[in-house]
């Protein structure tokens, strides 16, 4: 201990006579081991942490399975036969998001919540922080009305009132009675405010507790203990079969698939953080590569410092370890500086274009990463200090106290090592900077797709009516009637629409339909249309031009002929050189009704309904709000668009005192122009983008900082060559060609190796580019134009310093 205590004060007296040495080391590996921790607390944070519930790795998502789409909903029904004929699971509990007018207490505010099972809490492991959950009897036919409230809500609605138990909430114009509390865990996946039984619902009893195809329940189950995933599937695979064979009008087609509850959380995004984890470590082994650097230079200026040691009677292990220790603590200023760095980083993340991340938000740095933290500073201080430490341990005592010797012996050793690493860094950074050049070439291609609509000047706000107070599709076509006769008098509106589901949104009903007078296919080979239900003017309002026939107008409403609006890629599909202008078309009503028919009046262009990444479908039919093709079921839930003069936010108030004065306790949401909900939905792709340019920016520096001190010290070795050469009539172009060539060489392996790298490792992130390809030759260009002038810069100041070398002064030296 007396030893290792001994050692240490000789490490901090040494690295403190060398401030300048100590800083930049301790500066150098602080940025890199900062980094890796913030992507590691991010990693671990969003998609390896363990949900909040009890044995979570026992939890898991149910989906059906349909055609190209792995993670379908259930219909009640079907719900309802796998949790009867199941043996693989303690439970299984279904859900479904809702949103719902919370207007008793305060102002009216619109909050998300689901509608459950009544083993959803048994199921999912929740607690209670007050009160009870809700049980089999909440559940029943004709059961009370009630209601578990999240801590969050009770918290900042409720002022934490420890009497909430019992009391009475208005939601969506009915009396809810409190029962119980829940903390705030995963949320299911999004914030949710409040849980009721699915009883409750008002569309629950006529179409979806005994009616099939109803896809709307996403289902979750605990599987039993000693059950494996695998003979999971296989129950559950023999009920699907079961059902296809009773029901197939609506299971026919469908399969089962089981994945991990956190899977169905986190699985958007998991490309991303995993992506800004190889790029992080890209960095961390540029970082180690250039502290290396640094201590070979250290070895060097102490060469006659060890080789006294060694005459003294030091063994070779006695100073590697020594040299080993130094560091190790210039790790652990590094360490602890990283873990400042990677608590700021995780701000500006968290702050960035991140919060349609799932859980980002609690990520923060903790025990984990700080065992993380104490790893990396670790295999940090090994592989930035074991090379120099055995290199600058080996010394020859007969010729290491002469001044010439220190200058040849290994100077030439060393200097080759020093400039392995420094083509290390380059083919690192090189990685790097294609990677985000990929990346941004990826978002501008991206954003660049013509999305066939108009995005400027138009204000968006979501309009949800209650099903208590608009209990049926006539209440709700008048509500929207009058609010868009009322909006279109405000001063600079141009023209307003509503619709049920808005582009880039990530909604849009999939319904199967045939063709009249064409026979219809078996159910799970028949198409589907990419529907979506609209007001008269949406297609002025966004800018949508008609191609073909006509557009909605005063002639369509609820007790005329049903007529739709349908793509142009619809009608050159369905009906090749034909005129689609009369054609008929039926839906496929899986709630047992009779099918509506409706009769094609106008195309117009396919546009964008999902992000360009996303595959577009291509049979776009639009309905009239008027003619909700969902009926009975109400389509009480719309998006209310403005087309103005100037900007859309201006009549925000504007618009919310319209809506007051229509239904003072109706509260308007989610306000954004809509080119914000445009630009939001880029969002991971701006911080995969953001991200990994500042690592390829910070790898650059330390590369251009590391092949600059390279040439430093190889000039300064070669001081009397190159005074020589100077003495002799060698011209200024002459040096500069003869140091800046030395650089360019050292670069040049770099970026073959880096080019190289770059080919065959960027396949891997070829899933998450868009218009380009992984071996772009833009961006390949790009980097090495960038890692060219950047080794210029690094070494044309060495080269500078050598020409100015005063030949008989340093032939005297």
């Amino acid at each position: 201990m007396r030893s290792l205590i001994s050692r240490l004060r000789y490490t901090i007296r040494q690295l403190l006579k060398s401030p300048g040495f100590t800083m930049t080391a301790v500066l150098i590996l602080g940025l890199g081991i900062g980094a890796n921790t913030a992507i590691f607390s991010l990693v671990n944070g969003v998609l390896l942490k363990p949900l909040p519930y009890p044995k979570a790795d026992r939890l898991f998502h149910l989906y059906h399975t349909f055609k190209t789409a792995d993670t379908n909903p259930f219909d009640y029904p079907d719900f309802a036969d796998f949790c009867a004929a199941q043996h693989s699971f303690s439970g299984l509990a279904a859900y479904a998001l809702d949103w719902f007018h919370l207007s008793n207490r305060g102002q009216a505010e619109q909050i998300p919540g689901l509608y459950v099972t009544a083993a959803f809490f048994r199921v999912m492991g929740r607690t209670l922080t007050l009160g009870r959950p809700l049980d089999e009897a909440d559940d029943r036919p004709g059961s009370g009305a009630v209601v578990v409230l999240s801590e969050h809500l009770w918290r900042s609605r409720f002022n934490s009132d420890p009497g909430i138990i019992g009391a009475s909430i208005v939601l969506n114009s009915r009396s809810f009675q409190v029962v119980g509390v829940t903390p705030a865990q995963a949320d299911e996946g999004f914030k949710v405010e409040l849980y009721i039984a699915t009883n409750q619902d008002p569309d629950f009893a006529p179409n979806k507790k005994i009616r099939r195809g109803a896809f709307e329940y996403d289902c979750v189950g605990r599987l039993r203990d000693g059950v494996t995933l695998q003979e999971a599937q296989a129950d559950l695979e023999v009920i699907q079969q079961n059902l296809i064979a009773l029901y197939p009008a609506t299971d026919a087609g469908f399969g089962i698939r089981i994945a991990p509850y956190l899977e169905g959380v986190v699985s958007d995004y998991s490309t991303t953080v995993w992506l800004l984890e190889a790029a992080v470590a890209c960095l961390l082994l540029v970082t180690c590569a250039n502290v290396a650097n640094l201590l070979f230079a250290r070895a060097q200026e102490r060469l006659r410092e060890v080789s006294i040691r060694a005459a003294l009677g030091a063994n070779r292990t006695r100073l590697v370890t020594q040299l080993l220790t130094e560091s190790l603590v210039l790790s652990l200023g590094g360490a602890i500086l990283g873990v400042a760095v990677a608590v700021w980083s995780l701000q500006a993340i968290k702050s960035a274009d991140s919060s349609d991340i799932p859980r980002i938000q609690e990520v923060t740095v903790d025990n984990a990463s700080l065992a993380f933290v104490f790893l990396v500073m670790l295999a940090t201080a090994l592989a930035s200090g074991l090379l120099p430490s055995w290199s600058g341990s080996k010394v020859d005592l007969a010729s290491a106290l002469n001044r010439e010797s220190e200058r040849a012996g290994t100077s030439n050793h060393r200097q080759r090592n020093q400039a392995i690493l420094v083509a290390v860094q380059v083919a690192l950074c090189c990685l790097l900077l294609t990677g985000a050049g990929l990346l941004m070439r990826s978002l501008q291609a991206i954003q660049s797709v013509s999305l066939g609509f108009r995005t400027d000047h138009i204000l968006t706000a979501e309009v949800y009516l209650a099903d208590a107070k608009y209990p049926t599709q006539t209440a709700c076509n008048l509500f929207f009637g009058e609010l868009l006769e009322k909006v279109q008098q405000l001063p600079g509106v141009m023209s307003a629409a509503v619709v049920d589901d808005l582009p880039f949104s990530g909604g849009f009903g999939m319904n199967a339909f045939g063709i009249v007078g064409q026979p219809d296919l078996p159910l799970k080979d028949m198409p589907t249309l990419r529907s979506q239900i609209v007001s008269i003017d949406y297609f002025h309002t966004l800018g949508i031009p008609l191609l073909h026939g006509r557009l909605f107008d005063e002639r369509d409403g609820s007790d005329r002929e049903k007529v739709v609006v349908v793509s142009d890629e619809f009608a050159d599909r369905f009906f090749p050189g034909q005129d689609p202008i009369g054609k008929q078309i039926h839906d496929v009503n899986s709630i047992g009704l009779k099918p509506n028919t409706y009769t094609i009046i106008g195309t117009v262009p396919a546009i964008q309904h999902d992000r360009p990444d996303f595959p577009r479908a291509p049979h776009q039919v639009y309905f009239l709000y008027s003619q909700s093709p969902y009926a009975p079921r109400i389509t009480n839930d719309f998006t209310l668009l403005l087309q103005t003069h100037a900007d859309p936010m201006a009549l925000v108030t504007a618009l919310r005192q319209v809506v007051s004065e229509i239904d003072p306790n109706l509260p308007l949401t989610s306000t954004y122009p809509f080119g914000q909900v445009i630009y939001d939905s880029f969002a991971s792709r701006r911080l995969q983008m953001t991200l990994v340019g500042v690592f390829s920016a910070a790898a650059l520096v330390l590369t251009v900082v590391g092949l600059y001190a390279v040439l430093s010290y190889s000039v300064s070795l070669r001081k009397r060559e190159l005074s020589i050469r100077i003495a002799l009539g060698a011209q200024v172009s002459n040096i500069l060609g003869l140091v800046v060539g030395q650089g360019l060489k050292i670069a040049a392996v770099g970026l073959v190796a880096g080019l190289v790298s770059a080919v065959l490792l960027n396949r891997f992130i070829e899933g998450t580019l868009f218009g380009v390809s992984a071996a772009d030759p833009l961006s390949l260009g790009a980097s090495v134009l960038v890692l060219v002038a950047a080794a210029l810069l690094a070494c044309l100041l060495p080269a500078l310093r050598a020409t100015r070398i005063d030949p008989i002064r340093a032939l005297r030296e």
